[in-house]
């Protein structure tokens, strides 16, 4: 017979046995040794980076130290057994701990006295890297320009670095961030091969759109393997230039920019979209470079377009006066069908106390269906059938605007006077539910020093949900902008 008593004492038994003189019986005779289990009591600290002040914690940054203080009593015949819940362990006491990778790890130690008594103290602790610096280039500032997350769920940066002396001595790169946001590669091509946007493709290759030649205009698209290596390239019409590339459900893809024409001997941009197929054949295209108001609209700069079951979907900015003037009045959405034909137009005024607009409007769509579009500092809210819902103003520049996993729409934008980059979430009335700031301290040659300018860079969702951000902030010791990436999650904390 074992007995354990109400203060966790292990029982071990003893059985005496007497032959009785008298009697034809046995008697038993139970003797109890209690050895007492040892506590597994644990306090959990970090080290803030802001003040070097040590708290309590159970979340901490990559490659920072967990302290592990067992606050139970302590004895030579104790032996600790750590296992950080990363593949590494440890037999101290008072054990410490880095980890190399975000995410969330379970903690257990596992005290023993004697080889004989046992306790198990756990604990899960969430290691964070809130930003991810990609400072690679030496003296030269960089600039990220697209970022994505992989199949893999890798992250590429794609961006442009140059030196003081100026834009002229410029050079594209690729980084790539493991999905714990560690530093993998960096690819700088040479001088000459400019990069606008990118994706991965089906197949697993990247397809980009760009220049081999070093022109301003970006009328190539460019496929590339996984690690950056050209595949092969086509050019496509003198002057046009697209911003983004999207891939289709038949394996092609769709361009969107503009292509120029001369208006009353000024150079305009006019709303350019072009489907091509796997292999960079053109298939159709549609250009808004000339037309008579409403029913042919004449446009300016979309961004990007929705792709849809039936079609695709897309918002610009709208000539007003037949393009006799270079005011852009209104916001025009347009739905093309499989085929590149209209299947229906709307325009709805600006109406930001200003008659002009410029820069190109992204379109994203919220998960109840509502299209949502942005240009410059306003949001605008469509129907799935093309009927203005509302608008909303915001503060600042707007540089992207996406929808998350979970179908929530965000923008990333930088603040008046370029003194901070942002990003917001939104339901699908426009309304803000949270923000996210740029750090206004980041690491700088082992120290900490005040980010007094940053600016915001693209969006791109996370399939775990959330999204991840490019910006970069300005080194004032050196006069430099450095890249910087961060995962926010669906409330807006980084992490």
């Amino acid at each position: 017979m074992i007995r354990q008593s109400k203060s966790r004492y292990i029982g071990a038994m003893a059985v005496l046995i007497i032959a009785g003189i008298f009697s034809a019986c046995t008697k038993k005779e139970i003797t109890y040794i209690d050895i007492e289990e040892p506590g597994a009591s644990v306090i959990v600290e970090m080290k803030d980076p802001y003040s070097k002040y040590v708290l309590k914690s159970t979340t901490n940054f990559v490659d920072s130290t967990f302290y592990f203080k067992v606050t139970s009593d302590s004895a030579s015949n104790i032996t600790y057994s750590w296992d950080f819940g990363d593949g590494t362990t440890s037999s101290e006491r008072n054990a410490r701990h880095k980890y190399s990778e975000m995410g969330k790890y379970q903690v257990k130690l596992t005290t023993t006295r004697d080889n004989i008594a046992t306790s198990v103290w756990q604990q899960e602790l969430t290691v964070i890297n809130v930003e991810t610096y990609l400072d690679l280039f030496g003296d030269r500032s960089a600039i990220p320009t697209d970022i994505r997350e992989l199949k893999n769920n890798d992250i590429l940066v794609l961006g442009y670095s140059y030196p003081s002396s100026g834009l002229s001595e410029r050079k594209d790169f690729i980084t790539w961030l493991s999905a714990g946001m560690k530093l993998k590669s960096n690819k700088i091509f040479d001088k000459g091969m400019y990069l606008g946007a990118i994706i991965e493709s089906t197949d697993g290759s990247l397809v980009a759109i760009g220049t081999l030649s070093g022109k301003t205009d970006y009328n190539e698209v460019i496929k590339m393997t996984a690690t950056g290596e050209k595949l092969w390239s086509k050019t496509f019409t003198e002057g046009d230039h697209f911003q983004t590339i999207t891939q289709t459900p038949d394996g092609g893809y769709i361009l969107t920019g503009s292509r120029k024409v001369t208006d009353q001997l000024v150079v305009r941009m006019r709303a350019l979209v072009k489907k091509i197929d796997s292999e960079g054949k053109p298939q159709w295209e549609r250009f808004f470079g000339t037309g008579d108001g409403l029913s042919t609209p004449l446009l300016d700069q979309a961004a990007n377009v929705i792709v849809e079951t039936d079609g695709y979907v897309f918002a610009a900015n709208k000539q007003s006066n037949g393009g006799n003037s270079c005011k852009c009045d209104s916001l025009a959405v347009i739905k093309l069908g499989p085929d590149g034909k209209d299947v229906w137009k709307k325009t709805v005024m600006w109406g930001l106390n200003r008659e002009d607009q410029s820069g190109p409007v992204i379109s994203s769509k919220h998960k109840n269906g509502t299209y949502i579009f942005g240009s410059y500092d306003g949001l605008y809210i469509f129907s799935t059938s093309g009927e203005f819902l509302d608008r909303k103003l915001l503060e600042g520049n707007m540089s992207s605007l996406i929808t998350t996993t979970e179908g929530n729409i965000q923008t990333s934008r930088t603040g008046p006077s370029y003194v901070t980059a942002y990003s917001h979430g939104y339901d699908e009335n426009g309304v803000v539910l949270w923000y996210y700031t740029a750090p206004v301290l980041v690491p700088v040659n082992g120290g900490w020093q005040n980010n007094l300018s940053s600016i915001a860079g693209k969006l791109a969702p996370l399939k775990a949900g959330g999204s991840i951000l490019s910006a970069s902030y300005f080194v004032s010791d050196t006069f430099k902008h450095v890249p910087f990436v961060v995962k926010i999650d669906k409330n807006g904390k980084a992490m």
